[in-house]
């Protein structure tokens, strides 16, 4: 429910007029958001999330089974660079080179374990999102990932998360004629 209160309020800022028109989009540039992870489950984030794109006429389900490979090759680079960086750095899980990129709309992600402080952070840089289309599926997916870092590492899990979140462009895509939200293809969205 964090994740998509965090949605939420982008889109209404958004729509009330903090965007820029550029092509057939409102955008705005360089969103930096925190989402502090405490309290939160993979359950109710995503019962959260689908009830909320349900409304707006979209599927969770079908949204994340288009992205599938992409948010997998993230999820197994990331574990990956974990178990390389301990092999090649002898360093943990608090190393800073735990850093994974891609030339998709999400193009880094960074996992970065405090012990001192008990803090995890999992940094992402999104070069590029359809705020209404699909960032919430991959603020879920990004979520995921935090979870299955956790899972992976139990020492670290009882300290307090953040997912800390750079868009380079975020955008609605926007149908003059209209003057409404649409999807990517033209598909009306009922924003309320």
């Amino acid at each position: 429910m964090k994740i998509r209160g965090f949605l939420e309020d982008l889109i209404k800022r958004m729509l009330a007029g903090e965007a820029s028109r550029i092509g057939n989009t409102l955008e705005i540039q360089n969103i930096h958001g925190r989402v502090a992870l405490e309290g939160t489950d993979w359950e109710s984030e995503v019962a959260s999330m689908d009830e909320f794109l349900s409304s707006l006429g979209l599927s969770l389900k079908k949204k994340h089974e288009e992205e599938e490979y992409h948010y997998s090759f993230l999820k197994y680079a990331l574990l990956q660079k974990v178990r390389a960086v301990r092999y090649f750095h002898d360093q943990g899980i608090d190393s800073r080179k735990l850093v994974v990129f891609s030339e998709d709309c999400i193009s880094l992600i960074q996992w970065l374990s405090r012990p001192q402080l008990k803090q995890n952070h999992l940094n992402v840089y999104i070069r590029s999102s359809d705020v209404v289309g699909l960032l919430g599926v991959d603020l879920l997916f990004v979520y995921d990932i935090y979870l299955e870092m956790l899972r992976e590492h139990p020492e670290i899990a009882d300290y307090d998360g953040f997912l800390n979140v750079w868009v380079s462009s975020a955008h609605i895509y926007w149908d003059d004629a209209k003057g409404v939200p649409t999807t990517r293809d033209g598909q009306e969205i009922k924003v309320q």
